[in-house]
């Protein structure tokens, strides 16, 4: 079936190369690296954070991008919720590799090679797609497991190990079995739904937000979806002070909170409609193309800037004298 992203098509990029580019957009002495959060503390007049090396930094606001084992998150929920909403398994691990391009047309053939394909299956799916202007191509392959006895989150497999989890997958999937270096296994971790991005003077966004599975291909969309909103709200010449930002992430919140977490409760279902075992679906092809295209257009024909205004307004409207932040 033919799953494209109307008008335009899709077009991929390494997610190294994407950075790199953003880097470029950021003033020097802006970044500083290999820094681990310890401590963050709201004082009446802004807030306070502590790095295990044991520097210090203080900011009006603070927005934490620091991913689904974030520190900031913990400064934001209840300590009950906080502990409820720790990442959790899935139900799903991954092998991944990057193979070269011809390498990956000795796999599967040219034609599959050099275009984004998904090889579904019983309990299992497969993605690939060419990167770096087609000279290398990324190689996904998930299998449907219900527990994962390991403390760590990737671990040592071999190529036995995918043969025995995939080798009921068809020529394309074994195909590239066989040409995958031994992998590791990489299980897939989320979390449940959180009752707040924001709290006072602080914010969170993308995977500390709402980590999900890779199955919609759409959690990177989803922190991208999330600083547009918030960098078009707090860049408003109106927002001039901490309680302005704070108005900003409360507005923030009600907006991207709802989509950005269905979108991981629709990941999820998207894996079980990949593995042909989604209720209602099974491996219908009918079925399966259908519902690939009304999830799809769900997910990529939205407004992001209808999100920003909508969001201003809000904001807005908060700002006014009478309203309560607190």
């Amino acid at each position: 079936m033919d799953l494209q992203a109307r008008p335009s098509g899709q077009t991929t990029v390494r997610r190294a190369d994407f950075l790199d580019a953003l880097v470029t957009l950021i003033p020097p002495g802006v970044a500083h690296f290999g820094k681990r959060l310890e401590r963050l503390v709201e004082t009446s007049t802004g807030v306070d954070m502590t790095f295990e090396d044991g520097t210090t930094a203080t900011a009006d606001v603070v927005v934490g991008c620091d991913g689904i084992k974030s520190k900031v998150k913990e400064s934001i929920l209840p300590a009950e919720e906080y502990t409820r909403t720790l990442p959790q398994y899935s139900g799903m691990y991954g092998y991944r590799a990057v193979l070269d391009m011809d390498t990956m047309i000795e796999a599967v053939g040219e034609h599959r090679a050099r275009v984004s394909t998904m090889y579904v299956g019983d309990g299992g799916y497969g993605i690939s797609y060419p990167i770096m202007r087609a000279q290398k191509v990324n190689v996904g392959i998930y299998v449907l497991r219900d527990r994962w006895d390991h403390h760590e989150w990737v671990r040592p497999a071999s190529k036995d190990d995918m043969r025995r989890d995939l080798g009921h997958m068809g020529k394309y999937v074994n195909g590239l079995v066989e040409h995958m270096p031994d992998p590791s296994q990489w299980a897939i971790f989320e979390h449940s739904p959180i009752s707040t991005y924001a709290r006072s003077r602080v914010a969170i966004l993308g995977d500390a937000a709402h980590a999900s599975t890779p199955h919609m291909g759409a959690g990177a969309g989803q922190a991208i979806e999330d600083a547009h909103v918030l960098a078009e709200l707090l860049g408003d010449p109106r927002v001039v002070d901490g309680k302005h930002a704070m108005a900003a992430f409360q507005a923030y919140d009600e907006v991207r909170r709802p989509r950005s977490q269905r979108v991981v409760s629709s990941s999820k279902e998207q894996a079980h409609l990949l593995c042909l075992c989604l209720d209602g679906v099974g491996d219908d092809e009918e079925k399966l193309r259908t519902t690939f295209h009304e999830r799809l257009r769900w997910l990529w024909d939205v407004d992001v800037q209808e999100e920003v205004e909508r969001g201003r307004r809000s904001m807005l409207e908060k700002m006014k004298p009478a309203s309560s932040l607190w």
